[in-house]
């Protein structure tokens, strides 16, 4: 009986570690720039997607020579609601071959790209954008995949900054 009590008591603990929001099913990288306005201006849509999408991980990406505290004002000046890190030796950026910013790329659990490019299409060219998205990349492509059905669009063509890269300091620890 006392068995039984015990389960009982720890039956909620087990369902919240069993369903916890930090195991999430698929992982965003956002290749992101300190200085990259069209970065700046998809933090709240950034921010909206991390918030809704609870089986999604947001990790917004800096590559190359960026300090964590210019990460950190980043972050407070635009309110940014998800991870960000550093890629300070471009591995990540080099394993995904990011090109610019924002360009996302979405991960399964098994750490396989299911989609790559855009987050929507807002952006027509740089210094052009719709007033508002129609087309939803990043969020079509999840749907996809929780749906079991084949990602339509597996990779779209971002538009934003280069991904600038400091020669030497791509090809330090490598």
């Amino acid at each position: 009986m006392k068995f039984f009590k015990l389960l009982w008591a720890l039956f909620p603990m087990i369902y919240l570690f069993e369903y916890s929001p930090e195991d999430k099913g698929y992982t965003a990288y956002i290749f992101m720039g300190l200085e990259c306005p069209i970065s700046q201006k998809y933090i709240p849509t950034l921010n909206e997607i991390a918030d809704t999408q609870k089986d999604l991980k947001l990790i917004g990406v800096f590559s190359g020579a960026v300090a964590e505290d210019e990460v950190a004002a980043f972050k407070a000046q635009f309110g940014v609601e998800f991870d960000l890190q550093t890629d300070r030796h471009y591995k990540l950026a080099d394993t995904y071959r990011a090109q610019v910013t924002p360009e996302v790329f979405l991960v399964d659990a098994e750490g396989i790209l299911r989609y790559s490019g855009a987050i929507d299409n807002w952006f027509v060219s740089l210094g052009r954008n719709r007033f508002k998205p129609s087309e939803f990349y990043l969020l079509d492509a999840l749907t996809a995949l929780r749906e079991g059905v084949q990602v339509d669009r597996e990779r779209t063509l971002p538009i934003g900054c280069f991904l600038e890269r400091n020669k030497a300091m791509s090809h330090e620890h490598h």
